[in-house]
């Protein structure tokens, strides 16, 4: 369970963006289309917004922005770009007269909005029609990226779909304990069709000589069993990091992946001298404060079974505790994990990272973190992808129902990045209520 919550995006000034500009002239080019404008509209009319489509990249490499415009007064429309944010300062506004459908934003503009093609970087666009003075309520935020590193997927790629769930396998929560929400949890997991998942807050109580995962697995079963296909789910680790009796932090943070679709290659030994633990494949992520405060990543190597194709899946829950000194920790606790892949993937091989961050780009000091830990490294967020649904739901529910985030962009402290040579086609924020975070997956297709 994570517990910073994060709230409506607020509106926050990033040195990055542009200032606000509603000149036509910026870098962005309006296609014609069906006139939008109904008939018997005066000006200052009520406009109805319109339906925004997820952004395309052209043949030329620019970016193509297209919607389908209202039936209602249109004169024309306003389209709104910046990174995360959409502050009175912090975005670029390009104009597109009423019968357009579509707009392209050139690689120069791009560069400006430091999201330049290749980059990695995603940024977002929204969207109102306008008639005089009046303009439509704004669209849903779209997310792009400005050209993923590689942007298409040969037909020798491996098929991947990965997932990341923090289970809140807490017994103190209100909402229920661990063995009450086990069958909804598994039902989740093998829903989701994921080859492999990162699993966050997987054991019961941490310092526990038994993580009880056992009992977790035989519920994945059952739910699989009743969907009459066939898997064979299995843990990369499933003893203790520590050793039994020691005093830790949670070490629920594990690698759970169907065995019928890729290979485990690490050897992830679950004992050390007989006894039942080890820190085999694991991360110990750096701390602040005594050992009940130590958290772990998990990594291993693996094989789709298909293809043949090799690659790493890193699970990771990071620091929860507010602060400066704790968001500089999350910060060191990324560093470590990136240049643990760094040591370990000596081939170069496709690399998926997937947890609960605690890092919401909705939070400057936090998209700072990621941007710098990860983008800048060459990870792509799957949220990037050509596909992206329930962008406007919060990955942390906090135990209460889903609600659209009016800005049409939510806080999302779950992520899944890709490194190397991967393409993601979709990706997908799950809205269930067995657990207090969202399932997140997306497909990813290795080269």
């Amino acid at each position: 369970m994570s517990y910073r919550r994060v709230s409506a995006p607020f509106a926050f000034t990033l040195a990055a963006l542009l200032a606000v500009s509603s000149a036509v002239g910026i870098g962005g080019a309006a296609d014609a289309g069906t006139p939008a404008a109904a008939a018997g509209c005066t000006t200052g009319s009520t406009v109805a917004k319109p339906t925004l489509k997820q952004p395309t990249l052209t043949s030329t490499g620019n970016v193509r922005i297209s919607w389908t415009p209202s039936a209602s007064c249109v004169t024309g429309f306003k389209i709104h770009l910046g990174l995360e944010h959409f502050g009175s300062k912090g975005a670029v506004v390009l104009s597109a007269k009423k019968d357009a459908t579509s707009i392209v934003v050139s690689k120069a503009n791009l560069k400006k909005l430091r999201a330049p093609l290749g980059s990695g970087r995603h940024f977002t666009v929204r969207m109102q029609a306008v008639n005089g003075s009046k303009k439509s309520v704004l669209t849903a935020s779209r997310i792009t990226a400005a050209g993923q590193p590689k942007s298409s997927r040969s037909s020798g790629s491996a098929k991947v779909l990965v997932a990341s769930y923090n289970l809140a396998f807490t017994p103190e929560l209100s909402s229920g304990t661990l063995k009450s929400r086990r069958p909804g949890v598994a039902k989740q997991i093998v829903k989701s069709g994921a080859s492999v998942l990162a699993i966050q807050e997987s054991v019961v109580i941490a310092g526990r000589d038994d993580t009880q995962l056992g009992s977790l697995t035989t519920q994945i079963r059952k739910a699989q069993k009743k969907t009459g296909k066939s898997a064979a789910w299995r843990w990369v680790r499933s003893t203790r990091y520590a050793a039994p009796g020691v005093s830790m932090g949670g070490d629920g943070t594990r690698i759970l992946y169907n065995n019928k679709q890729v290979k485990l290659l690490s050897g992830c030994s679950d004992t050390t001298g007989g006894k039942k633990y080890s820190t085999s494949c694991t991360i110990k992520l750096p701390r602040i404060g005594g050992a009940v405060n130590q958290r772990w990543g998990a990594i291993a190597r693996f094989q789709d079974r298909k293809t043949g194709k090799k690659f790493w899946v890193v699970s990771a829950h990071l620091e929860v505790r507010k602060g400066s000194s704790y968001d500089k920790n999350r910060s060191a606790q990324l560093k470590k994990i990136v240049s643990t892949i760094n040591k370990k993937n000596t081939r170069d091989e496709p690399v998926l990272l997937a947890g609960d961050l605690n890092l919401s780009p909705t939070r400057g000091t936090d998209l700072k973190t990621l941007n710098s830990r990860l983008t800048a490294k060459g990870y792509v967020n799957a949220i990037t992808a050509d596909t992206a649904y329930n962008l406007e739901y919060q990955t942390y529910n906090g135990w209460k129902k889903p609600v659209v985030m009016k800005s049409g962009h939510a806080g999302r402290i779950d992520h899944i990045f890709a490194h190397g040579n991967v393409h993601l086609s979709t990706y997908k924020t799950v809205l269930s209520s067995a657990s207090d975070h969202h399932l997140i997956k997306a497909v990813a297709w290795l080269k």
